[in-house]
């Protein structure tokens, strides 16, 4: 965050300096600071630039949290590609499963074992609300609070709040008027929480995503839930397929595939493809 002085629609002045880093404290920058505190530091604690940079830009603030609750019963979606759903509800074994057009639903106690199913996109937890969420910032606000929004953060991240969160949403408003809806209602949940959630869009756990379907349905993702499945992913470009994407794709496959084939892969450069056609069925 940071502070800007506006004038007839125009920014006429702003509280951050050279960089970002200069004007008032954030998530993570520390804001201005003496400029001795700078050679006080690289010399008491043998600091190089960089280190010292670091311990700047991202080791200010509360402590981010981890993932835990994998055996506590919760609800959630996998989404995956439209149409597709079914292959990923073949795969689960254990829990309540529904196949929707948005992805499977599922009801489950064994998280872990969902994380290994490579053929979904992103998991997502339903927040229940006990009244309608309407396109208004206080009142949405409202009725994320009084459903299980914050119980569902204290089940799954170890720790105590403050949680750090971003939202999203998914409506056919202007772009104006959504950016404007979600500062507000940002703001509202900072308050009406009493602080246990703050908005930090550059360092950020949690995703608040509200999607509306007439009202608002909400959903989150939580980032520390480790994801590994697609680990060897070192670097991708703009246009590299999709790993859960080329994971359906040789799931499909899989009863036209022979073991220890020798296969070329002519389609997507940082072989994503072949990887996943070796997970499905060993080639060579």
């Amino acid at each position: 965050a940071s502070i800007c002085a506006i004038k007839d629609g125009k920014s006429v002045e702003t509280s951050m300096g050279l960089t970002p880093l200069g004007g008032i404290p954030m998530g993570t920058r520390s804001g201005d600071l003496d400029p001795s505190v700078v050679t006080y530091l690289m010399k008491k604690e043998k600091l190089g630039a960089k280190e010292l940079e670091k311990l700047l830009e991202q080791e200010k603030g509360s402590k981010l949290h981890a993932f835990c609750g994998y055996d506590q019963p919760c609800d959630m979606i996998l989404t995956t590609d439209r149409g597709f759903a079914q292959m990923t509800a073949e795969q689960i074994h254990k829990g309540r499963k529904a196949v929707a057009a948005s992805g499977v639903r599922l009801h489950t106690e064994d998280l872990k074992s969902v994380l290994n199913i490579r053929t979904f996109r992103e998991i997502l937890f339903p927040i229940h609300c006990k009244t309608t969420l309407l396109p208004e910032p206080e009142q949405t606000a409202e009725g994320l609070l009084a459903g299980d929004l914050l119980q569902l953060l204290e089940r799954h991240l170890q720790g105590d709040a403050p949680y750090f969160f971003r939202m999203q949403i998914l409506a056919p408003m202007a772009e104006e008027k959504k950016n404007t809806f979600l500062k507000k209602t940002a703001y509202a949940l900072e308050e009406k929480s009493g602080y246990r959630l703050k908005n930090t869009p550059g360092r950020y756990e949690v995703e608040i995503r509200l999607i509306q379907k007439g009202d608002f349905h909400a959903y989150l993702k939580l980032y520390p839930l480790p994801m590994r499945r697609f680990s060897y992913r070192k670097n991708a470009l703009a246009v590299s397929i999709n790993p859960a994407q080329a994971a359906l794709m040789l799931y499909l496959a899989k009863p036209y595939l022979k073991e220890d084939a020798a296969v070329l892969d002519p389609f997507c450069g940082v072989g994503t493809m072949l990887i996943e056609r070796n997970k499905v069925l060993p080639a060579r």
